[in-house]
């Protein structure tokens, strides 16, 4: 049933870890070519600063695939980490990573919202 979310999630894991070696490799190699002032140096500094932020993103999606392809493993891929029911196979496709069903994500986001507006603060709400 979702085979081709499977195999968009194989793709992309392939796509990342290449893109990671290619900046591995290019950053390691142009370390010992820094030439040119303060200024250019350290504008290659901020470049590579910037892809480094850049690969971390790549590794924390990274994880999320192979979350989902341990999902897959394990038989449980479209069902909410939460409550167990089925996450909509539309929602899958539109995000092959989510965890959660649409309402309990619902539930997170407000909680998280709840949480920055009052940070450590108890709701007299609840």
């Amino acid at each position: 049933m979702y085979d081709s979310i499977r195999e968009r999630l194989l793709l992309r894991r392939t796509e990342i870890l290449r893109r990671k070696t290619e900046t591995v490799a290019n950053l390691i190699d142009d370390v010992p070519d820094r030439k040119g002032d303060g200024i250019d140096i350290a504008v290659d500094e901020q470049t590579e600063s910037t892809q480094l932020r850049i690969e971390s993103r790549y590794a924390k999606e990274l994880g999320e695939i192979d979350a989902a392809l341990h999902r897959f493993a394990d038989g449980v891929y479209g069902e909410c980490e939460k409550c167990s029911d089925e996450i909509p196979p539309k929602r899958l496709e539109l995000q092959p990573l989510a965890r959660l069903c649409v309402d309990c994500q619902e539930e997170l986001e407000t909680e998280a919202e709840r949480r920055y507006k009052r940070p450590g603060l108890m709701d007299e709400f609840e």
